[in-house]
């Protein structure tokens, strides 16, 4: 293969791949700048494609060859206005120009496509094309060399490439062209058209779509500038957020060859936003509050954004277009992960073919201004803590003194004696308190071994409990020696204390002399050994006179029932076998014989009982009240099934005493009730709790015959009645015998009555 061979499948190659590449590049993103650059260097690379077809498919027919030909020139003819339509993202091109580089274009193309497909030659098209592309071709070329020239920052390398891309192109249109009248510069159009021709597409791939890795070789050429005044500033001691946002503010400028920049902030004030920092010549007054609605979407958005004259928003143009005459306006939010400090601004004359490399330059730049923001900010607070902590040492050391003098005075005035003993068992510290307590002074006690002053055994204790871990303060009674070898008592509140070096076997303690409470401790102590021997003597004379009594009522008792036992007998006898000897009379004073002689019966039976519960032994359990009353009125229910009564009863009722003692309580208060509403139509019996002076109180409620309350102090002695026998039976007993109980519980029983209203009993235990 020869070399003109391998330069023209290296040319097809390049301008291939760059089409494709600026196709993807569109198809991925799908902008404006995207797809003006795509299409023009894919009808760039369509005489490439043909040739590449007709080498594959060289049995073309001369029509289908004659097609391509033509396309191939319809492409070359394209090529200025298409370069042209580039030129517009960077510089102002005048409509009139624009349209009618566009209507010639169209010219040249109709001319030459009738000029194929009917073989007549035109003279005006050759002509027409020679003008459109000098004129047009000059005019991308300056454009394009000119804003090289002009440019800074990462933009700048860019241009450069394109310009000499764009340059070399028109170039070779131009030698096509002027070939036509000059035949010897047909000799270049050899390997020279190919080298320009790579070289142009080259340089059109670095400037239009360049690898990453170089975009980012030029970005860090131009970060590298702004480390250096960023840290030029910082070693001259200007280290402050409004020049950090100033730097970033010029080096933004620069970078993207731009008009005007400023930093907006959020004003915490004014609760708008304000501009902290501007560069630049055109006046950007007004500009946080003309911004103020997209700025706020972007600090909640939190992403870059690169804004053109024609984008509209909420249906309306912002007004800072036509103000500033701007093209292009860049804005990138200067944050890190914790705080955003406000969004850096940028406008462009004309815009920026190259706008995502800009912007992932100002996004740079905009990160490390906030990270250094964020450093100054560290400084500033280390700054204020310092200075902060310095007054809190001095004040605390101020105050420490003053502790210190307050603790001395303490120790010095207080009435406990202060021992402090070291590792080696050895007094280090009293208190003057301590000191005359022992009767030394405190140089004497210095040094002072604790065998010394502390007798054996409570030196022995008090060694063994100072090997307690720290913070486990003991207390321990002792005895103490004197200066004079008398001996005292103390009470020993001790700590363990670790020396300097961490080690501990030394301790703090608090001694209180005691010898006068232990003095009264042995009286108290004797004191109650008599009592209890008086109480022993006392406990024996009570089981003695207890037994007396039990040994009298049972005498009392059998002696008292046997007559009553022959009265009820002899009377029973003689109303069974003399009945119809009697007349009427004599058989009613029988029964009344009868009815005394029962009476009196139950009468002792009640005063036994009665007896008995001021000596029985009690016993503390817990007890369902509520339980107990349900036993009672169910044996009432089932002994007068006939009585229509309502019973309430409160559930979960419980207290703690004798089981056996509460059952007879309750069972005289309810049989009470039960007895006392016989009389009335629609009878009721209650048991339930309420509160009394802050205790639970239990209450037995009628609604039977009740009582005047005038007489209410005799209703708990024995035989106190309110009521006759022949009205409500019974024996006087029943309430004396619940108010022993219930006081043998501790508590309290009273009453709450009206005549004919019912009664209510409350007690307590």
């Amino acid at each position: 293969m020869s070399a003109i061979e391998l330069l023209t499948l290296l040319t097809q190659a390049v301008y291939i791949l760059l089409s494709i590449v600026t196709v993807i590049a569109y198809i991925r993103y799908r902008d404006v700048v995207r797809r003006d650059v795509a299409l023009t260097f894919s009808v760039l690379a369509i005489p490439f494609y043909v040739q590449v077809a007709v080498q594959l498919y060289p049995n073309f027919s001369v029509p289908a060859l004659t097609l391509m030909g033509a396309v191939s020139v319809f492409a070359l003819v394209a090529q200025p206005y298409l370069l042209l339509r580039l030129v517009r993202y960077f510089w102002h091109i005048p409509r009139l120009f624009l349209l009618a580089a566009l209507i010639v274009m169209l010219a040249a193309c109709a001319g030459f496509y009738l000029i194929f497909t009917t073989g007549t030659d035109i003279p005006i098209v050759v002509p027409l094309f020679n003008g459109y592309l000098a004129v047009v071709g000059g005019y991308v070329v300056f454009s394009f060399v000119r804003a090289a020239l002009f440019s800074t920052g990462v933009i700048r390398w860019r241009r450069r490439f394109a310009a000499v891309g764009a340059s070399l192109l028109v170039m070779l249109l131009w030698l096509s062209a002027l070939q036509r009248f000059f035949p010897a510069l047909a000799n270049l159009s050899g390997a020279f058209t190919l080298v320009v021709a790579v070289v142009a597409a080259f340089c059109f791939y670095l400037g239009f779509a360049p690898p990453r890795w170089l975009r980012r070789a030029w970005q860090v050429n131009e970060f590298r500038d702004f480390l250096l005044q960023s840290l030029s500033k910082h070693q001259s001691g200007e280290t402050s957020a409004a020049l950090t946002l100033q730097v970033l503010g010029s080096i933004a400028l620069q970078t993207v060859n731009g008009m005007a920049s400023a930093v907006v902030q959020p004003d915490e004030a004014g609760g708008g936003w304000v501009t902290r920092a501007s560069s630049g010549d055109a006046n950007l007054d007004g500009l946080a509050e003309e911004g103020a609605w997209l700025f706020a979407d972007m600090m909640k958005q939190g992403k870059p954004r690169a804004l053109r004259k024609g984008d509209r928003f909420d249906g309306s143009t912002p007004a800072w277009w036509d103000r500033l005459d701007a093209g292009m306006m860049m804005l990138v939010p200067v944050a890190t992960v914790a705080r955003t400090w406000g969004i850096l601004v940028v406008f462009l004359k004309r815009g920026s073919i190259f706008a995502d490399d800009d912007l992932e330059m100002l996004i740079l730049l905009a990160q490390h201004s906030a990270i250094l923001l964020e450093n100054y900010g560290l400084v500033d607070e280390l700054s204020r803590y310092s200075h902060m902590l310095e007054r809190i040492v001095e004040q605390r050391t101020a105050e420490l003194g003053e502790r210190e003098a307050q603790y001395r005075q303490i120790v010095e005035t207080a009435q406990e004696g202060i021992w402090s003993v070291g590792a080696d068992n050895k007094t280090r510290f009293v208190n003057p308190c301590m000191a005359a307590m022992l009767g030394y002074t405190f140089d004497e006690m210095l040094e002072m071994p604790v065998s010394q002053i502390l007798d054996t055994d409570s030196a022995a204790d008090v060694m063994t409990d100072v090997n307690r871990p720290a913070g486990s303060v003991y207390q321990q009674e002792v005895k103490l020696r004197r200066k004079d070898g008398s001996m005292i008592w103390g009470l020993l509140s001790a700590d363990h204390l670790l020396e300097t070096d961490g080690q501990g076997e030394g301790f703090l303690a608090m001694v209180v002399d005691i010898t006068d409470r232990k003095h009264d401790e042995e009286e108290i102590r004797q004191l109650n050994a008599e009592l209890e021997e008086r109480v022993a003597e006392r406990t024996a004379q009570l089981s003695i006179v207890n037994r007396e009594l039990e040994a009298f009522s049972y005498s009392v008792s059998h002696d008292l029932r046997a007559p009553l036992r022959a009265l009820d007998g002899f009377s029973q006898a003689l109303i069974e076998d003399h009945a119809e000897r009697l007349d009427g009379q004599a058989l009613n004073f029988l029964e009344r014989i009868r009815a005394a002689s029962q009476r009196m019966g139950q009468l002792i039976d009640d005063l036994l009982q009665l007896s008995r519960l001021s000596r029985a032994e009690m016993r503390h359990d817990a007890v369902d009240l509520s339980e107990l009353a349900q036993q009672i009125a169910a044996e009432l229910v089932e002994q007068e099934p006939e009585r229509q009564i309502e019973i309430r009863l409160a559930a979960g009722l419980t207290a703690r005493g004798d089981e056996r003692l509460l059952r007879v309580a309750l069972s005289n208060l309810i049989n009470n009730a039960w007895k006392y509403t016989r009389k009335q139509p629609t009878p009721c019996v209650e048991f339930g709790a309420t509160e009394h002076n802050g205790k639970q109180a239990y209450f037995v409620r009628d609604n039977g015959a009740g009582f005047d309350m005038t007489y209410a102090n005799r209703l708990f002695g024995a035989f106190q009645r309110l009521h006759s026998s022949s009205e409500f039976e019974g024996t006087g007993i029943g309430l004396a015998t619940v108010q022993r109980i219930i006081h043998r519980h501790g508590g309290e029983i009273w009453a709450e009555a009206a005549v004919d209203n019912g009664a209510t009993f409350y007690f307590t235990l």
